[in-house]
């Protein structure tokens, strides 16, 4: 897109989302999603060197077809997600988008879209910080992960920083090696005055306001009642701290009580997260004998897109989201205009045929 006179930054998408937290709320469907987990490649995991990658495959592989469509078109995503890749030297995960206009079918384009989806799935981040920190200076932000999706998230506080001077007091990115303080050295300069660091501890956890989670790391994807470990505890952090998962991941049991009992739990879809079943509230709902679908009403969830600005930090808050489908067709039909206005061409769209 570069090449072609079009640059993907957050000011972009926050301004391809905008209306569609609207569109949510008068009933649009936001879209559908689809997952089909890889098994395991035996010409690979039968070489010795490569064996360990079943496992990686059983736990974590898959590929997922989103579709949804924006206000002109309907798109497609297909998201190949191989961890094992990382050991090749390849991306962990690749998007590829196709649009076609949603009234006639005629195609449109076709994107490789993977930045476009690492960038939709960050701006749940700006959406939590408009709901909840609306008024709010010297934010303390603590993020859990070091890879591209977390790099996307760094641009957009980044962006809010330059919007609102004195934003945020803190950014800390942890990953258990290198691979954060890598991120923020290639990130740095291009992150105007964003206070951030990279740690390897959870130290100064307990001092962050808001603390978002994209590992993907602490769950085991074919269990439920998997016993695996906790990224925190509820004492680890401050009373009305906000919590953001945007991977598969792993909360305490009593962090997730707390939140249902005194706090504010959140998520991007509640019909299209309980469908999907693995985030941590489905999972958890699951292992307490509760169908999340039929329960998560009556314990207090909310849909995100339901939500005003200025919502009140009474208690803990936790929101979690599936990667609504509808984003990616925002944000695609956007950069598809984009790409047409800078060529000086016209996206070839059913409302301009004369009906």
């Amino acid at each position: 897109m570069k090449a072609q006179g079009v640059v993907l930054a957050p000011a972009l998408v926050l301004e391809a989302t905008r209306g569609m937290w609207q569109r949510l709320r008068d009933g649009k469907d936001p879209g559908d999603k689809k997952v089909i987990d890889y098994a395991p490649n035996e010409q690979l995991t039968g070489l010795p060197k490569y064996a360990h990658f079943e496992e990686k495959y059983r736990r974590e592989a898959h590929h997922s077809t989103l579709t949804a469509t924006s206000d002109h078109m309907l798109v497609k995503k297909l998201l190949n997600a191989l961890p094992a890749n990382l050991e090749l030297g390849l991306q962990r995960s690749t998007s590829t988008i196709t649009a076609t206009d949603r009234y006639t079918g005629r195609p449109i384009g076709f994107l490789e879209g993977t930045q476009i989806s690492h960038a939709r799935t960050a701006v749940y981040v700006s959406k939590i910080l408009e709901l909840f920190f609306s008024e709010d200076t010297g934010i303390n932000v603590f993020i859990f992960g070091a890879g591209p999706v977390v790099g996307w998230i760094v641009r957009f506080l980044a962006h809010l920083e330059t919007l609102e001077p004195g934003k945020f007091g803190s950014v800390l990115v942890k990953s258990t090696g290198p691979s954060a303080d890598r991120l923020v050295q290639e990130l740095k300069a291009d992150l105007g005055r964003l206070p951030i660091a990279s740690t390897t501890t959870k130290d100064l956890l307990a001092e962050a306001d808001l603390v978002v989670t994209v590992t993907g790391a602490s769950v085991n994807r074919s269990s439920i009642n998997s016993s695996d470990e906790a990224l925190f505890e509820l004492a680890d952090l401050k009373s009305d701290a906000a919590t953001t998962s945007l991977g598969i991941e792993t909360y305490s049991d009593e962090y997730l009580w707390e939140v249902l009992e005194s706090g504010t739990p959140v998520v991007d879809h509640i019909i299209l997260v309980g469908t999907r079943g693995v985030d941590c509230l489905p999972r958890f709902f699951a292992k307490q004998g509760m169908d999340f679908l039929k329960e998560a009403g009556a314990h207090g969830v909310l849909n995100m897109f339901e939500l005003n600005p200025g919502q009140k930090r009474d208690g803990p808050i936790h929101m979690e989201a599936v990667g609504m489908p509808i984003l990616d067709a925002y944000v695609t039909e956007h950069v598809f205009h984009k790409l047409a206005e800078a060529q000086g061409l016209k996206v070839p769209l059913f409302k301009d045929c004369g009906f």
